[in-house]
């Protein structure tokens, strides 16, 4: 018996070959089968090749003293991923991935045990008379097998085992670090002379509102219009597209009466046409209060570039859905009437008290209240005809907070582990495909709905969404990002890199995968969230010309790359930062401008971890951890004759004596 190279570690490093390398296969396929950049893909499965080639070449070499060393820190790395992996993915809905950890690991640590041992038996095989026995007695087929399986270095097919091997392992000790430049690729990217990009917005602005109480002159007994010939007074800033709504209307003889009742059917416009819920008792001593914006100008802006608008109702819970009319809330619902003024297409935001995010794990408020918002611009046709729909926030926030996740099922307490925080190990463990599937039929459920009215969604999502779903399903973003066909995605494309190519590479990477995966419905982004507050959003915009002039470099960029929208946000921080007509600069610089060439290089490491956690959840799969599973049985199987016989010789050699 051979024990420099025992069959059992030739069996277990087939073993971890097979766990190992199906993980980097997966990483060679996925961007194939999704389109995503292969870069994000090809670094960590490198590294994947790199550890079962060094596996190979451990036990081919394991007579020498590299061998054994290179063995022992293989089998250590080894050995710690599947700790790691049991630590991070301990929930209750990983069993299949932590019984093929928990399997696996369990030959490793007894292979590990085993060589520690091994010099030590050598050393008495050598010195000790009764073992020396064993090394000519083993039955002579199992021998001639053996030798024949072990002696690698002397037959010409072995030789060339070692070429494969060798090249094996150098290719993929190269391929890591290219990987990192593309190969040396430089990357030049340049938006065609007639490409236009739209400025949209998250909105809604400063409106810099003031309130009115003047005399007014009306037209009839029913009906006003406020402009600066009607009133007593001229305000600044006052016109039409203006108005945002009536406090009072009122008559000198009726102390105590509003004749502008939106209760009671009274209705007002931007453009200050006014109709009373009750006729007025004479024309003369009218006096009205109503509150208009001064910063109408913003609105002229937008809809001269062809803007569309995701409208927010800022920390709103949209109760003026459970109202059946447009009027019957409009100090809520004049900001619609505004941009109807306007003719500036719009989304309506989607809010719920009590949440902060949309996600998977709130589905069921935030798709019912969705549903009511689309009833409600249902009804609201024609007075709202530029609505073009619904839009959604989706970020994986708030894990921990059991409140904000009413649709999780029930999660133990996280681990105390210092390989994972406790908002990690929810993201990475609450997956269970009940809650999935049902997430998933809602939300579709709800675009099918907004799509028989007319009305179309549009979702907004942190920039990794998309590597969660490339190979097809959530594992750890906790974002509905299922492709329908009623439906926009915008990536929220940030960046606030410092190193040029860095920053560039980022937004190239980001329009690339999403208008490979999601095609016509991908060429939209949000290109940040710039407040005023340079410390906490995005310092690398600040708040001189010298942050607005990167912002622009950096819009130009995503034109480059193919975007067709860029959605910028918020509105009214952009207006504080750099003033309204920053507005004008976005639509000069993307649509008057000379168009620019982008010359970088690939950064493809930022996202490695989450592509290692995508391809290894994958093992909770019964149709992928089953089959790897039964192989792995099947070469230790193969192990079992051979024990059975050394057994035997050992039982038989202790009766002769």
């Amino acid at each position: 018996m051979n024990l420099d190279l025992p069959q059992y570690l030739e069996r277990l490093m087939k073993m971890n070959i097979l766990l190992l390398g199906f993980l980097a296969l997966q990483m060679f396929i996925i961007p194939i089968y999704s389109g995503m950049n292969y870069l994000e893909y090809l670094p960590p499965g490198g590294i994947f090749w790199i550890l079962c080639a060094s596996w190979l070449l451990s036990i081919h070499f394991y007579s020498q003293p590299v061998g054994k060393i290179l063995y022992l820190l293989t089998a250590v790395l080894t050995i710690f991923l599947h700790i790691y992996w049991l630590n991070i993915f301990s929930g209750p809905f990983d069993r299949m991935l932590q019984i093929l950890m928990i399997f696996s690991l369990f030959f490793n640590v007894i292979g590990f045990i085993g060589s520690l041992f091994l010099p030590i038996m050598k050393l008495i095989q050598e010195k000790g008379a009764k073992l020396k026995s064993l090394k000519i007695t083993i039955d002579k087929k199992l021998n001639d097998r053996s030798v024949g399986s072990l002696n690698l270095i002397n037959s010409k097919g072995n030789t060339r085992k070692r070429i494969m091997i060798l090249l094996f392992f150098f290719a993929g000790l190269i391929f890591t670090p290219l990987s990192v430049y593309d190969f040396g690729r430089t990357y030049h990217v340049k938006a065609l002379d007639s490409a236009t990009t739209r400025s949209s917005f998250w909105g809604p602005p400063d409106y810099d509102s003031q309130t009115v109480t003047n005399a007014i002159t009306p037209i009839d007994s029913t009906t006003l219009l406020i402009d600066n010939s009607s009133l007593s007074s001229a305000p600044s800033y006052l016109c039409p597209g203006s108005i945002m709504y009536i406090e009072e209307v009122s008559h000198a003889s009726t102390p105590g009466i509003n004749y502008c009742n939106y209760s009671d059917g009274a209705e007002s416009y931007p453009n200050g046409t006014v109709f009373l819920s009750s006729p007025l008792p004479t024309l003369m001593d009218v006096s009205i209060e109503f509150k208009y914006m001064k910063n109408s100008k913003i609105y002229s802006y937008l809809s001269e570039m062809n803007s569309r608008m995701v409208h927010t109702e800022w920390g709103g819970n949209q109760s003026w859905v459970e109202s059946p009319k447009v009027f019957d809330n409009v100090k809520k619902t004049y900001e619609y009437l505004i941009l109807e003024y306007w003719n500036i297409s719009y989304f309506v935001n989607i809010h719920l008290d009590g949440y902060a995010y949309v996600n998977i794990y709130n589905y069921s408020p935030f798709t019912a209240r969705a549903t009511d918002v689309v009833d409600w611009i249902a009804m609201a046709q024609p007075t709202l005809n530029h609505c073009l729909g619904i839009a959604f926030d989706w970020e994986p926030k708030e894990v921990t907070i059991p409140s904000m996740n009413p649709d999780r099922p029930d999660m133990p307490t996280p681990p105390d582990s210092p390989f994972i925080s406790q908002d990690k190990w929810y993201r990475l463990n609450e997956q269970e495909d009940e809650t999935l599937k049902a997430a998933k039929t809602a939300y579709f459920n709800l675009y099918n709905h907004a799509e028989s009215f007319g009305l179309s969604v549009y979702g907004t999502y942190v920039n990794w969404g998309m590597e969660d779903l490339a190979e097809g399903d959530i594992d750890y973003t906790r974002l509905p990002l299922w492709k329908h066909p009623n439906v926009e995605y915008g990536v929220m494309s940030y960046q606030s890199k410092d190193d040029d190519d860095e920053a560039m590479w980022e937004i190239y990477r980001m329009n690339r995968n999403q208008q490979r995966y999601y095609g016509e419905q991908g060429y939209s982004l949000l290109t940040g969230w710039l407040t005023f507050d340079e410390v906490v959003h995005l310092p690398y915009y600040t708040n001189d010309e010298l942050g607005l002039q990167r912002y622009l470099r950096d819009i130009k960029m995503h034109q480059a790359c193919g975007a067709r929208e860029l959605f910028h946000a918020p509105l009214n921080d952009l207006i504080l930062k750099w003033g309204p007509e920053v507005v004008l600069e976005f639509e000069q610089a993307l649509n008057e401008e000379s168009k620019v060439e982008f010359v970088f290089k690939a950064y493809p490491w930022g996202h490695l971890d989450t592509a290692l956690y995508d391809v290894a959840e994958n093992y909770n799969k019964l149709w992928l951890a089953i089959p790897i599973m039964t192989l792995q049985i099947f070469i230790l199987a193969r192990l079992v004759p051979k024990l059975d016989q050394l057994i035997k010789h050992l039982i038989n050699k202790s009766k002769r004596k």
